[in-house]
Formats: C-alpha cells, sequence, structure tokens
C-alpha cells in the first residue's frame, strides 16, 4: 500500500513539473494601463514582424505588423494595455538568413506595479507589516511623534496600493486592504499630530 501511494504522489509530482516546463516563461514584466514594448533581439535578422498577441483574458489578434529595428532588438509598441496576466505574442524574422522565416513566441507578465517574483511579494509583504507594527506600538506606548510619521508612511503607502495594487494582484481584495491601511494610517497619523501640537503648547 505504501509503495502504490508512493507511485501515486510521484506521478503527481512528475505531471506538475511537465506542466510547469510547458508553460511559457514570460522573460519581463510590464506595468498594467501603460504602452507595453513588444520586443525581439536578433542579431542575424533583417526583419522581424509581430504576427499575434494573445491578450491574458484569452482574445487573439492577428496582426502581421513591422518592427522598428534598434541595433540587434526589434520593437512594436501596443498601446494602453489594461488587462493583467500574461501577454504572449509571436513574432516571425529571417534568423541566419532563415527560409521560410522563424518564428518565436514571447511572454509578458503584466502587473499593476510593472513587478513581479516572489521576492518581491516577500519584501512588499514584510514592509507593509513593519510599518502596521511600528505605527501599533508607537501608538500604543503614546509616542504621537514617532505614531505621525510612521502612522503617514502607512497612509501614504495605502495610498500608493490603492494606485498600483500589491505587485501582481490589483482586485477587491487589495482595494479593501488598500483602503484600510490608507485609513488607519492617516487616522493614527493625524491623531498623533493633534497630541503632539497639543504637547508642546
Amino acid at each position: 500500500m505504501k509503495k502504490i501511494l508512493a507511485v501515486f504522489i510521484l506521478g503527481i509530482f512528475l505531471i506538475s513539473f511537465v506542466n510547469a516546463s510547458e508553460e511559457l516563461f514570460c522573460w519581463r514584466d510590464a506595468k498594467q494601463g501603460t504602452n507595453i514594448e513588444l520586443i525581439q533581439k536578433c542579431d542575424t535578422c533583417s526583419y522581424n514582424n509581430v504576427t499575434s498577441i494573445t491578450y491574458p483574458n484569452g482574445s487573439n489578434i492577428i496582426i502581421n505588423e513591422f518592427m522598428t529595428k534598434d541595433g540587434i532588438e526589434y520593437n512594436y509598441t501596443l498601446p494602453d494595455n489594461t488587462q493583467l496576466g500574461k501577454l504572449i505574442y509571436s513574432t516571425v524574422g529571417d534568423k541566419d538568413g532563415a527560409s521560410p522565416p522563424k518564428q518565436q513566441t514571447l511572454c509578458i507578465n503584466i502587473t499593476p506595479s510593472g513587478k513581479s517574483g516572489a521576492e518581491n511579494i516577500i519584501f512588499f509583504v514584510l514592509v507593509l507589516g513593519l510599518l502596521y507594527t511600528l505605527t501599533f506600538i508607537f501608538f500604543f506606548k503614546r509616542i504621537p511623534s514617532f505614531t505621525t510619521l510612521s502612522g503617514m508612511t502607512l497612509g501614504f503607502f495605502g495610498l500608493y496600493m490603492i494606485r498600483n495594487g500589491i505587485i501582481i494582484y490589483r482586485d477587491a481584495l487589495t482595494n479593501y486592504v488598500s483602503y484600510i491601511t490608507m485609513f488607519i494610517g492617516f487616522g493614527l497619523g493625524l491623531w498623533a499630530l493633534i497630541e503632539w501640537i497639543q504637547e508642546e503648547m
């Protein structure tokens, strides 16, 4: 029974590994709501075209547009993308004089902040946790000057999250967290500022 269970777990692991390896790797990130630069690098191409674009919602368009050349980079500007997720695009070019030309599929990860990755999320959560901790410590220890400083910083951090989301996330939950953070930060900061002014008078 233990051997069967071990084989079953190993099978699940291998299947998930194969699926992960087949998933297209997004080689860079871009910020939601900005012009997206579709880039293809090729030092032996005389031309490159963007042939199709698949948006994060799954819609696909065939465009077959020329990319402008800048050194070994070919660029195509996609205006004002508002969707979050993986944007996949295909290019075709005459790499090494290939005939017929070679096609390549590339991916860009569209996020609210233009950043992604576990390290960015961990850093973001640590900063948020530190600001909350400092604000509440200074608040309960009745240190108005430091509560004002940390509270206002927390409030501006909440405002930043409202505008940019939380790294790769931007939905009703992140907006809720952002507004709560902003109100707690500015609320405690203003309270502490009033206390501080009264102490100094």
